[in-house]
């Protein structure tokens, strides 16, 4: 039985589409020939056939980067998956195709980058000395609209995304625990029920932060509603807070087993639940993580964070 004519696109196509997939992700022609192993007149000149090939630009000059133009952004999803299959296939130029040399790029919200992350890094770079790492921190709002913007190919968060504009992937749950200073009337008590939490000195994290999404989402299907007297930006800050008398939180295990070794906080449990939250990794739909991006995130893997 005779095979279907299946068309197939030239080698030199998928070249240009790998060229136009590690640009768009370090947003630079230098930083991408870094990536690549190549001088940065071989990547202008791929570029230029990329746009004789499609008879458009595809990139656009932003300050000292450059960005996608509509019809880049149309190449993407394929750029995204022949940069992959290269990686996948060792069929890259120098380094990359190794995965010995490279740029990984992402953001992570605060409770990942402080308290999951540098571990995962440490283990990363000890198996990939040559590859540098960019990590931008904010909040899961921030995280996520800095990926479904494209301004980062994939990114870490403690809180729900909206899973219609980006893909959500758990690597590892998290226990959320509320804490009191030491000489609070909570402090030699089993538990508290939710409901007293609406009288208390409450201190919350700030409107978009992942942290605070779970656990007031939870006391809201028990009918309970919190009145923060203080918002702050940082969850170590916070429970540095409650070690000092300003109040009671609820924040990651995370953050607060330090404190509590150290008997500046004492964990209260919430009568009647268990607030437990996801760390997930996010990406657009249809973009493929680059090979060295998936091996910090398997570096990520559940581990005694002790």
């Amino acid at each position: 039985m005779p095979r279907p004519n299946v068309p197939v696109a030239p080698a030199a196509d998928l070249d240009l589409l790998v060229v136009l997939a590690v640009i768009a992700r370090e947003r630079s022609f230098t930083r991408a020939a870094r990536v690549l192993g190549v001088s940065q007149p071989s990547i202008s000149a791929r570029v230029r056939r990329l746009e004789a090939r499609v008879a458009e630009p595809v990139f656009e000059r932003l300050g000292r980067g450059v960005r996608l133009t509509p019809t880049g952004e149309a190449l993407l999803p394929a750029a995204e998956r022949a940069l992959a299959l290269a990686q996948e296939a060792d069929q890259l130029w120098t380094g990359l195709g190794t995965q010995s040399r490279g740029f990984v790029r992402l953001a992570a919200s605060t409770t990942i980058a402080g308290y999951v992350l540098p571990a995962a890094v440490a283990r990363f770079q000890r198996d990939h000395p040559d590859v540098e790492l960019e990590i931008q921190v904010g909040n899961t709002a921030h995280v996520s609209r800095l990926v479904e913007a494209g301004e980062l190919a994939w990114g870490l968060v403690e809180g729900p995304v909206d899973t219609t504009t980006l893909v959500a992937r758990t690597f590892l749950e998290d226990e959320m625990i509320l804490v009191v200073p030491v000489r609070h009337r909570w402090a030699r008590r089993r538990h508290v029920a939710a409901a007293e939490l609406e009288q208390a000195e409450f201190l919350a994290r700030e409107a978009g932060s992942g942290t605070g999404a779970i656990y007031e989402a939870v006391l809201a299907a028990q009918g309970v509603r919190l009145h923060p007297r203080v918002r702050i930006a940082h969850s170590r800050a916070i429970v540095a807070s409650v070690a000092a008398g300003a109040g009671v939180a609820i924040v990651s295990a995370l953050v607060a087993r330090p404190f509590m070794d150290a008997k500046r906080v004492v964990h209260v449990p919430i009568e009647g639940l268990d607030i437990r939250r996801a760390f997930s990794s996010i990406h657009r739909p249809g973009r493929t993580l680059a090979g060295l991006d998936r091996r910090l995130l398997q570096a990520l893997a559940p581990r005694d964070h002790r």
